[in-house]
């Protein structure tokens, strides 16, 4: 596998020079490094828990695609499919600093899918719901039950229902389909 820290720019140029060098041209890119780091109310996050989020959530993705972006310009195709959160659009408590990262994120993707249309490049958004995760599964069963009961189609969403929405955007069905932000949270964000 091809590992790098999404937060180091040479890191993340010398992985997709690896990536392409061993696997082939790097034509589809999905940015899904990223994470809440720490959670508290808004004021009580320091200017560092701030700008860590950016540097992970934002400038992760500005690396990658830099990186990754030539060679799909020289192809004359590629597809970019960045990972956000329904955080955006349903706020939750004391995740000012995750979602004000992502925000900045889904800004850049529209930014970016009208910058490199031109070029045969798409770029498109996913934002998860809660998704069944080992790490969601420590969050309180009241929260849980909570989260489900406010969800239309009244289940928790699972790994592959992401999956499902990137493979859309990764393929041709999505050809004609850019700077779009696609909810995967079973209506929890109505």
């Amino acid at each position: 596998s091809h590992r790098a820290d999404v937060r180091d720019a040479e890191a993340v140029r010398e992985m997709v020079v690896r990536a392409g060098r061993d696997l082939g041209p790097v034509d589809i890119v999905v940015n899904n490094a990223g994470r809440e780091q720490r959670v508290a109310r808004p004021f009580d996050l320091t200017h560092d828990d701030y700008q860590e989020m950016i540097d992970l959530n934002l400038h992760g993705v500005v690396h990658l695609c830099r990186a990754a972006v030539p060679g799909m310009q020289a192809r004359r195709w590629g597809r970019i499919i960045n990972i956000a959160t329904v955080a955006l659009d349903t706020p939750a408590p004391n995740f000012s600093a995750y979602a004000a990262s992502k925000g900045a994120m889904v800004a850049l993707s529209r930014n970016l899918a009208l910058e490199l249309g031109p070029d045969g490049i798409t770029v498109n958004v996913v934002a998860p719901g809660w998704i069944a995760t080992p790490r969601s599964d420590s969050a309180p069963r009241e929260d849980l039950e909570r989260l489900i009961a406010t969800t239309p189609l009244g289940y928790q969403g699972r790994p592959e229902h992401v999956a499902g929405a990137v493979l859309f955007y990764a393929s041709s069905l999505a050809d004609f389909v850019s700077g779009t932000y696609l909810p995967v949270s079973g209506g929890h964000d109505l």
